[in-house]
C-alpha cells in the first residue's frame, strides 16, 4: 500500500501529499515527536512535487538538511504536505480546514497546518516568503514560528524567492515548535537579548488600523489592553506599508522569474496555473525598479532593527479579517473589496522584507469560530529568546477575551 493510499482513512482534510504510518523515531530530544514536512523540502524517498504537476513524478534523493537535523533530533518524518504550487498562493485551496471547514486553511504551507490541526502530525515544517507558516497558522488556530533570515538552512527546499524564504514551524503546542526550532536553529547566542526586565516593552502601530476589519482591529484592542495591563505599551511609527509591499512584490517576481527562465515552453506550460499566472508579472519589474526594492528592503530591515531599540516586542494582528472562506477571491473589509492576498499578507510580509524573527499564537478569543491569532517579532538573530518570551504572554493572551475598553 503506497503511502497515499494509508493517508486516505486519516486524512479527510486532504493535508498529505505521502503519509508514512510507520515513520521511525530514535532518541534524541525530539524523540518520537510527529513531524510533517512541506512537499517543497526535499524528504528521501518521498515526493518533492513543489505542487506542480511538472514534478509530479520527482522523489528526493535525500534529506534536505532541517529534515535531516530533526531526524537527528530523533523526529518521525511522517509524511510530506500540499502546498500552494511552488508557493505562489496563500489559501492552499485544495486542502480543508480542519478547524473551520469551509474556509480556507491558508497558505502556501496550508498542508502542514492541516496535519497539525487534525492531529495527523504533532508539528510541520513549511516555507515562509510572505507570511506562508504565520497565515496558515493563524487559519487553524496553531503557533506558527519564522526564524531570522539565513539562521535555518534553505538548502533542499524548492525556492520562491531566496530574499525571503524561510523555514519554519507550525504547531499546536508553544513547546513543540520551541524545541523544533532550537534543533533547527542550533545554539542561539542571542537568548537573552528580548527581555529587558519582567515588564516587557511591546511595540504596537501608531497608525490606525484602516487596513484591517473591524472585528480584527476591535480584538486587536481587547488584547492591547489586557497585556498593558502587565506590560507597557509602546506606541511605534512603523515602515509605511504600502512602500513594503511593493518592494517585496517587485524582488518576489524577480527572483522567482530567475528559478524558472531555464525551463522550455513546454515545461512552463506544466507548471500549476497559479504560477503560470504570476510569471509573467515579472516581465513589468525593470532594472531600476529591482534596484529601488533591494534599497527600499535594505532600508526598511534598518528601519525595523531601530524600532528595538525602544522595544523588546512589536505586536500586530496576523491577518487583516476573519479567516475567508475556502475558495474567496476577495473579502470585505471596511465596506471595501479587497484581495485575499492583500488581506492575509499585509501584516507578515515586513518581517520577510525585514528578516527578522516572528511568531503567530492564537488567543482565547475568537473570530467565527477560529482562535484570534496576533504576531509577535522580536530582535534579528534573537530568534530563541524570542521563543522564550511567548510563555509571558500567553497567560494574558487567554483571558483577553474577558477584557473590554
Amino acid at each position: 500500500m503506497s503511502g497515499e493510499e494509508q493517508s486516505r482513512p486519516l486524512d479527510q482534510f486532504g493535508a498529505f501529499v505521502a503519509f508514512v504510518a510507520d515513520a521511525p523515531s530514535s532518541a534524541g530530544p525530539l524523540a518520537g515527536l510527529r513531524v510533517a514536512v512541506k512537499d517543497n523540502i526535499a524528504v528521501a524517498g518521498l515526493p518533492f512535487t513543489a505542487g506542480h504537476p511538472l514534478f509530479a513524478d520527482r522523489v528526493a534523493e535525500a534529506d534536505a538538511p532541517v529534515v535531516r537535523r530533526l531526524r537527528e533530533a530523533g523526529a518521525r518524518i511522517v509524511g510530506v504536505t500540499h502546498t500552494d504550487a511552488g508557493g505562489f498562493g496563500v489559501t492552499t485551496p485544495a486542502v480543508g480546514n480542519p478547524t473551520a471547514p469551509g474556509r480556507t486553511v491558508g497558505g502556501s504551507s496550508g498542508g502542514s497546518a492541516a496535519a497539525v490541526a487534525t492531529g495527523l502530525a504533532d508539528v510541520a515544517l513549511g516555507t515562509d516568503t510572505g507570511g506562508s507558516v504565520r497565515i496558515p497558522a493563524a487559519c487553524t488556530g496553531l503557533v506558527g514560528f519564522k526564524p531570522t533570515r539565513g539562521r535555518i538552512p534553505n538548502e533542499g527546499v524548492w525556492p520562491l524567492s531566496p530574499s525571503f524564504d524561510h523555514v519554519g514551524v507550525i504547531g499546536r503546542d508553544l513547546d513543540h515548535v520551541s524545541r523544533t526550532a532550537e534543533a533547527l536553529l542550533g545554539p542561539d547566542q542571542c537568548r537573552n537579548a528580548v527581555v529587558s526586565s519582567p515588564r516587557l516593552r511591546i511595540g504596537i502601530d501608531r497608525a490606525p488600523m484602516n487596513h484591517c476589519d473591524e472585528t480584527v482591529e476591535a480584538a486587536f484592542k481587547h488584547v492591547v489592553v489586557a497585556l498593558g495591563a502587565q506590560h507597557e505599551i509602546v506606541p511605534l511609527q512603523m515602515p509605511q506599508q504600502a512602500r513594503v509591499i511593493d518592494a517585496h512584490r517587485a524582488i518576489l517576481l524577480a527572483e522567482a522569474h530567475e528559478i524558472y527562465r531555464h525551463l522550455a515552453p513546454a515545461e512552463i506550460g506544466r507548471l500549476a496555473v497559479i504560477a503560470g499566472r504570476s510569471l509573467p508579472l515579472a516581465q513589468d519589474v525593470t532594472a531600476a525598479m529591482l534596484v529601488a526594492a533591494r534599497r527600499t528592503a535594505a532600508d526598511v530591515a534598518h528601519e525595523v532593527d531601530a524600532l528595538f531599540e525602544r522595544v523588546d516586542l512589536i505586536l500586530s494582528p496576523t491577518i487583516c479579517c476573519p479567516v475567508p472562506p475556502q475558495n474567496a477571491r476577495r473579502v470585505d473589509i471596511r465596506g471595501l473589496p479587497v484581495s485575499v492576498v492583500y488581506a492575509l499578507i499585509a501584516n507578515t510580509v515586513l518581517l520577510n522584507v525585514s528578516g527578522h524573527p516572528a511568531l503567530a499564537l492564537a488567543c482565547k478569543e475568537t473570530l467565527d469560530g477560529v482562535p484570534f491569532s496576533i504576531q509577535i517579532a522580536g530582535r534579528a538573530g534573537a530568534d530563541l529568546a524570542l521563543l522564550d518570551c511567548a510563555p509571558m504572554l500567553t497567560p494574558v493572551l487567554r483571558f483577553a477575551a474577558d477584557l473590554r475598553n
